[in-house]
């Protein structure tokens, strides 16, 4: 009797699979692919790499995530968006605008791509 994969296992296999590859080809365009990196951010101030136990921050668990202000929610928000995290106009948090958000994005790649290069020394050796 043979045991039937799940979905996950053929979709974890497919991924991997993909992740050999340098891009994919969608029509005429050529896309990088890359494994998707998950970022711890705290709930508490927002911030990068590290959690809400671990936050010495400012308490933003309230505010706006689109302009960071405290009396109303992202989605009644009628102001500019404003990036509380680097305190520029232009774009909110989280997002590629945001340099803080894209040296942690870098931060966690490195560490990914570490992780990888030990991975595959441990299975070399």
């Amino acid at each position: 009797m043979h045991s039937i994969p799940s979905n996950s296992d053929n979709e974890q296999r497919s991924a991997k699979k993909l992740l050999t590859e340098e891009y994919l080809t969608i029509g005429v365009v050529r896309c990088t692919i890359e494994k998707r990196i998950r970022m711890s951010q705290c709930y508490r101030c927002w911030s990068y790499n590290h959690r809400i136990n671990e936050c010495n921050g400012p308490d933003r668990s309230k505010h706006c995530y689109k302009c960071g202000e405290n009396d109303h929610m992202a989605k009644y928000c009628e102001n500019l968006e404003k990036c509380p995290i680097c305190n520029t106009i232009g774009h909110k948090a989280g997002t590629l605008k945001c340099k803080a958000f894209r040296t942690a994005l870098t931060r966690a790649r490195n560490e990914e791509k570490k992780k990888q290069l030990q991975t595959t020394k441990r299975i070399a050796h």
